[in-house]
């Protein structure tokens, strides 16, 4: 589906526009010239007065994520619903993560993201960074106030992992019992002892498997 975001642009701003998504994107604009005027930027277009077209080819998240980005370059758009995100964003300041932490961070997403994916409900761990923030628009829409602060209590920890690890494996390792090998994970993290015990529950609450056996059942069970 094609979205329009429109900009109220003068002069030379449009072709400043131009060049500020292409460094966003790390893609070359090609000038399309008469009739159009049109500039295209990889999937995008922007039109000679100024707005941006987009197809499906970028999720909300990430387009979002590029607005947001041209916001800092003075770019505003006119027609663009801030929270094009319809759930829970957790973010940390961009100053706690050094590049290597920030390196081990994505390490430890692509080692576990099948499991964190599953567990929390979403297919999209993108992790989105900026000179001021690191943004995790992970989470589905919740009211409930104790979910909402077991994702905060989930990234916070991620952060810390990747901040105090010198080595990271990166390489993803099928689970043959999703709910031991998380909450294992959940343990390395820190989530320990009676105080975590309901966010344990609810991050394991979509996984399969045993938490306790890891690949056997319990007495009681048949």
């Amino acid at each position: 589906m094609e979205s329009k975001i429109t900009y109220e642009l003068k002069g030379k701003r449009r072709k400043e526009l131009v060049k500020a998504i292409g460094e966003l994107l790390g893609k070359k604009a090609i000038y399309g010239g008469v009739p159009t005027f049109a500039y295209e930027i990889g999937e995008i277009v922007v039109d000679r007065e100024g707005s941006v077209i987009i197809n499906d080819s970028m999720t909300p998240v990430e387009v979002d994520s590029m607005v947001r980005d041209l916001e800092t370059k003075g770019f505003l758009p006119i027609n663009y619903e801030e929270n094009a995100f319809d759930g829970i964003e957790v973010s940390m300041p961009r100053e706690m993560l050094t590049d290597k932490a920030l390196e081990n961070l994505h390490k430890i997403v692509n080692a576990k993201g099948e499991l964190i994916a599953k567990a929390i409900g979403s297919m999209d761990l993108r992790i989105i960074e900026n000179d001021v923030k690191v943004r995790f628009p992970w989470f589905p829409k919740t009211e409930n106030a104790e979910e909402s602060k077991h994702y905060t209590q989930f990234i916070s920890a991620l952060c810390k992992m990747a901040i105090e690890r010198k080595r990271v494996v990166s390489t993803p390792r099928k689970s043959e019992n999703e709910k031991y090998d998380f909450r294992c994970f959940l343990l390395r993290l820190g989530f320990i002892g009676d105080e975590y015990r309901s966010l344990r529950k609810f991050m394991l609450r979509n996984l399969t498997g045993n938490g306790v056996f890891k690949s056997r059942k319990p007495k009681s069970e048949k």
